[in-house]
C-alpha cells in the first residue's frame, strides 16, 4: 500500500462511512469550555471510533508526545481567522502543506472567502 492510500484509509475507513472531529475552534473562538484539554480529547476521540481529527498546526503542537491516537487521521486546517479582530471573517494562511507534511498530517483543509 502505497502512502496516499494509506492516508485516505486512515481519513475515509473501509466502512463507506467517516467520522472527523473539528478539534480547530480555540484559533476561531478562543478556548472553549470543556475543551481545554486537547490531548485528552483526542485519546477519547480516538477510543471512540472516529476517523480523523482536525486541527490547526499549534493544536497539534500542543498535543502531549504521549497521546494515543492509534489509526486517527489527522487534518490540518491551513487558515484561520478569529473572532477577536476586526475583520472576524477574513481568513488568513497560517501553515503550509509541507509544514502540515511536517508535523504528520494525512490531509489539509482549508477555508476561503
Amino acid at each position: 500500500m502505497n502512502g496516499k492510500a494509506l492516508r485516505m484509509r486512515r481519513i475515509l475507513g473501509g466502512n463507506r462511512s467517516t467520522l472527523i472531529v473539528p478539534l480547530d475552534h480555540a484559533v476561531t473562538l478562543g478556548v472553549v469550555p470543556g475543551l481545554e484539554d486537547v490531548g485528552r480529547l483526542v485519546e477519547l476521540i480516538a477510543g471512540a471510533g472516529a476517523n480523523a481529527i482536525v486541527l490547526h498546526k499549534g493544536g497539534v503542537d500542543r498535543l502531549p508526545h504521549d497521546v494515543r491516537i492509534g489509526d486517527l487521521g489527522l487534518i490540518v486546517h491551513l487558515s484561520a481567522s478569529t473572532n477577536l479582530s476586526r475583520e472576524p471573517n477574513h481568513k488568513r494562511l497560517v501553515c503550509d502543506v509541507e509544514e502540515a507534511l511536517e508535523i504528520g498530517a494525512d490531509a489539509v483543509s482549508v477555508h476561503v472567502r
